[in-house]
């Protein structure tokens, strides 16, 4: 767990630094393009990764999707409610992403604002029962 934390903490720190791009600029630059979405697949499979070991190893549960994972996250109160609406939808995402990415409408690229999300992988405390707290904007949920 403590180093599939610490590539999600790599793999963040290395989207933030195209936080940036626009739709625009990943239409025309193809290096770019494979860049973010081979950071957002890696950091979208970790995130699930972390979510199956804690659910498995702490709840005997299995989830068959990956969207199933998020809302079992979110139904035990691991996974606070507006970090699930941020996350919601990712599982499909994650298979375009690995399935049909020659064929991503860009200009249905998903950008989440106003939700808080997790200033860092970093930001994730273990709570007694032994699964990560993320810490949001407004503090640890």
């Amino acid at each position: 767990m403590v180093r599939l934390l610490a590539e999600l903490e790599r793999t963040v720190q290395e989207l933030e630094k195209y936080g940036h791009v626009g739709v625009p600029s990943l239409q025309a630059d193809l290096r770019l393009r494979w860049t973010v979405e081979r950071g957002l697949l890696a950091g979208l499979t970790t995130v699930f990764q972390i979510a199956e070991h804690i659910l498995a190893a702490h709840f005997r549960r299995f989830p068959e999707t990956y969207e199933d994972l998020l809302i079992a996250l979110r139904d035990l109160g691991i996974l606070p409610r507006a970090l699930y609406e941020q996350f919601r939808g990712s599982g499909g995402f994650r298979h375009v992403l690995v399935q049909e990415y020659v064929a991503i409408d860009l200009g249905r690229w998903p950008r989440r604002s106003g939700a808080p999300r997790p200033a860092s992988a970093s930001s994730c405390r273990r709570s007694p029962p032994g699964w990560p707290v993320c810490r949001t904007a407004e503090g640890y949920t």
